[in-house]
């Protein structure tokens, strides 16, 4: 019951406005402080991981309100212990 709203408020809304801030906040940089910060070689991975990670997200939240049929109908015929 309380897992779709969490899931809502910390993955759909917090965890895209945390890299937008992360985004802002690193264009507001300077050159020399952008090569300290994080340089290149290591922002482009570290970037990709982010949006992999946001996809595995969207994925399994996908999957938790819309549930396949076979999941569904899994579900039901569980007993709970």
């Amino acid at each position: 019951m309380i897992n779709k709203p969490l899931f809502v408020a910390a993955r759909l809304i917090g965890f895209p406005l945390s890299y937008v801030a992360y985004a802002r906040d690193r264009g507001a940089l300077d050159a020399r402080q952008l090569l300290l910060q994080a340089p290149p070689r290591l922002h482009g991975p570290l970037s990709v991981a982010h949006a992999a990670m946001y996809g595995l997200m969207l994925f399994w939240g996908y999957r938790m309100f819309f549930p396949r049929p076979a999941d569904a109908a899994l579900a039901r015929h569980q007993k709970p212990e």
